[in-house]
């Protein structure tokens, strides 16, 4: 199967346009090895994503409240990309290049709504898409997707390629995915081939729940009054409500708890969740984000509504089937559509030609390579493009407003 759509589904202004061009000259991946290597033992593969997580709110990414520790004692041997970027501000167009391994403008899945515990306006994965899970399973292995967000329905093309596959929408906490996935537990650990699951956790995405005991440690004196203005984000979204804007610190405040307490119950019960797998606890990982979440860091909240590094940045940890022996850093930007080759390379498979991305541990690869973002939600003129390359991020935004090029030194 290939790839037949290769054209924009938006414009795309010409340094941008440039950008694709180069990264689809060198975003191709070398040819597969030698028959003694398609023939070694394959991995089982984990890839794992939490939703709305920006970097900078986990520990081993500055953070200086202790939001996950049972996934900072795996990253002790793992590998940490410290410049790691989404491919958009929300969850359709990045977890659809999750998916398909190529950029938003070439998958066109860019726009959708939440409405009712549902999506709506929402663009197929199209058909013609050779995604990750069917390479995954063309290469013996054997497919299990979670996920916990109304977007990923089946019906949208996000099952394609998995033999067990399911979406609990935007209600789904952790320990719903894990109880889904538990419910397969005999599937995977009996399994003869070996196995890729994908999990997609939901959590820190709002509305926020209170997760005690670490939310009373975020914030030890919040009022019945405090909390009161939370539920009113939800109520108000877009725009925020009065008291926000008469107490802004305070509302940051109580939502970064609120956020942070949710990482905190994540982390536990994932880290239950390798406890009763042993297989996959054991098994490659990948850690990642589709995106972040701003905290009026450029004047807003919530997610999708710029490019701002608080919502593309995410964090992207992995531990490959040979393990390092020690904590390593990388400093080189990397992208989200880098995910899909990367674990197919795991896999001993070979990526589609018309994947965009490319295995981050493939040493030949160059370096210097731009990460590209995009965002046409809702608003025809809101387009943003963004592009992260060296120590230079550029965004742009058609309409009105000029581009903005940031020195993230």
């Amino acid at each position: 199967m290939s790839a037949s759509r290769s054209l924009p589904v938006f414009p795309v202004v010409p340094a941008v346009a440039a950008c694709i061009l180069i990264v689809a000259a060198c975003f191709k991946l070398p040819a597969g090895g030698d028959d003694s290597a398609a023939n070694a033992p394959r991995p089982d593969i984990l890839l794992v994503t939490v939703d709305t997580l920006r970097a900078d709110a986990l520990p081993f990414y500055g953070s200086a409240r202790d939001t996950a520790p049972q996934l900072a004692k795996r990253v002790a041997d793992g590998i940490v990309f410290d410049r790691a970027y989404s491919v958009s501000s929300w969850t359709v167009p990045s977890v659809s290049t999750l998916t398909t391994g190529v950029l938003p403008p070439s998958h066109g899945a860019i726009h959708g709504l939440h409405a009712d515990q549902g999506a709506a306006i929402q663009e197929r994965i199209p058909e013609e898409m050779v995604t990750l899970a069917e390479v995954m399973r063309d290469a013996g292995y054997r497919t299990v997707g979670v996920t916990a967000n109304g977007h990923l329905k089946e019906k949208y093309g996000f099952a394609a390629g998995f033999d067990r596959y399911a979406c609990l929408g935007f209600s789904g906490t952790a320990e719903h995915v894990n109880a889904k996935l538990l419910e397969w537990r005999a599937f995977i650990e009996d399994s003869d081939q070996p196995v890729f699951v994908w999990l997609h956790y939901i959590d820190p995405h709002w509305a926020y729940i209170r997760r005690d005991p670490w939310f009373s440690e975020y914030a030890p004196n919040a009022s019945a009054k405090d909390l009161a203005i939370i539920p009113l984000i939800a109520e108000t979204w877009p725009e925020l409500p009065g008291p926000v804007y008469d107490r802004p610190m305070e509302f940051l405040h109580l939502a970064r708890a609120l956020y942070d307490s949710e990482i905190n119950y994540w982390d536990v019960e994932f880290a239950e969740l390798l406890g009763e797998v042993p297989r996959l606890a054991s098994a490659a990982m990948l850690f990642t984000s589709d995106h972040g979440e701003e905290f009026m860091d450029h004047g807003s909240v919530h997610h999708g509504v710029n490019l701002g590094a608080a919502t593309v940045r995410i964090p992207l940890v992995m531990w490959p089937p040979t393990s390092i022996g020690e904590a390593t850093r990388e400093d080189r930007v990397v992208s989200l559509v880098d995910v899909p080759p990367t674990l197919v390379a795991w896999a001993g498979a070979e990526a589609p030609d018309h994947w965009q991305g490319v295995d981050l541990l493939n040493a030949s690869v160059d370096t210097e390579r731009p990460a590209l973002s995009f965002l046409d939600r809702v608003l025809a003129d809101k387009r943003f493009q963004s592009v992260s390359l060296g120590r230079w991020r550029l965004i742009m935004e058609g309409g009105r407003n000029p581009p903005k090029l940031f020195d993230i030194r």
